[in-house]
């Protein structure tokens, strides 16, 4: 939990340092910042889905490891 906590935290704070520097990246890498602004978004939504899907496995492998501690049927 601490782990996905500041994994979070570090998404966080890297989007909102690029977007602080975005005129100058869109600069350096020769595109618009509408299209660094979409790499952002893809980056932060990708991040989220894929932090979704863990805590979705590991809820999951949690209520399997209850049922079998606990000794009741599985569905």
């Amino acid at each position: 939990m601490l782990t996905r906590a500041a994994g979070q935290f570090l998404m966080a704070l890297d989007s909102s340092v690029m977007n602080v520097s975005i005129a100058k990246v869109a600069e350096d890498v020769g595109t618009t910042v509408s299209g660094i602004q979409g790499a952002i978004v893809a980056l932060v939504a990708g991040t989220a889905a894929c932090d979704r899907c863990i805590t979705e496995c590991d809820a999951s492998s949690c209520r399997r490891r209850i049922r079998e501690d606990v000794g009741s049927p599985t569905r």
